[in-house]
């Protein structure tokens, strides 16, 4: 009877065990919870607001969840924005189309979970700042991405900007990760500052670097949002201002650097 009833107890030990295992899991695959949902659904609601600068205001409900969760959404954010799927995934996953919507994003494309993550880290802002090591670690595998989560963490990540944009030269002729990186960079920074994220004076040492891009023709984007960039911190009024450039058009068809 004795035997019996160890046995018993040592089976409802490891059954707790399994199903504590289970549910960490659970938890792990869709980040920790805030008002019964989990974090995947948060920035999923976020990803779905109508740009970064909506992320940006904290006024929103999933925005003010995913700071509720505060630094514990760091690693599920990490995890997201280099989420890779696994090979026998890849045949359920689509190309995304020209005239594909937020909404029609599915957890099958590749870019679905680094889009959430990317919204994550602009919904926390400052709060993701320990963040910000891996996220340069990141630039090269990420380099639309990583960058522009950098700008939505603000001021603190200015350092990590600066490297985005001034570790590569304009004149590299090469379609390789180093301009995307720039131009995500400098997107990032142009709607940082554009919602009071980053201040103009913290952002003005980034206008020599930003200027220099604006300048050449090879990598078309950087240049874009480097004229921005130029643009609205250069007070000196010495700015490059493009004819060809209507910033207001580019942000609207471009509005998540």
């Amino acid at each position: 009877m004795h035997l019996a009833g160890t046995l018993a107890s040592k089976a409802l030990c490891l059954l707790i065990v399994l199903v504590g295992s289970l549910l960490t899991h659970a938890q792990s695959g869709d980040g920790p919870t805030y008002a019964g949902k989990p974090l995947a659904i948060w920035a999923h609601q976020a990803f779905l607001l109508e740009d970064i600068a909506a992320i940006a205001d904290t006024n929103h409900e999933e925005v003010k969840a995913i700071r509720a969760i505060g630094t514990n959404a760091i690693p599920w954010l990490l995890d997201a924005i280099n989420h890779k799927l696994p090979p026998d995934g890849q045949n359920g996953q689509t190309n995304r189309q020209e005239g594909d919507t937020k909404e029609s994003l599915k957890p099958t494309d590749p870019h679905y979970y680094p889009l959430l993550a990317r919204a994550g880290f602009w919904a926390l802002g400052e709060t993701a700042a320990p963040a910000i090591p891996a996220l340069v670690s990141l630039l090269e595998e990420q380099p639309f991405l990583a960058p522009s989560a950098l700008a939505g963490i603000g001021a603190p990540a200015l350092s990590a900007l600066a490297y985005c944009i001034t570790n590569s030269s304009p004149n590299v002729t090469t379609n390789g990760s180093r301009p995307k990186i720039v131009a995500s960079a400098l997107g990032g920074v142009f709607v940082a500052v554009n919602v009071g994220r980053i201040s103009r004076s913290e952002a003005a040492f980034l206008v020599p670097a930003a200027r220099v891009w604006s300048e050449q023709k090879t990598h078309g984007r950087a240049a874009y949002w480097a004229c921005g960039v130029v643009e609205k911190l250069d007070e000196s009024g010495k700015a490059n201002r493009r004819r060809d450039l209507d910033l207001n058009t580019w942000l609207k068809l471009n509005g998540n650097p």
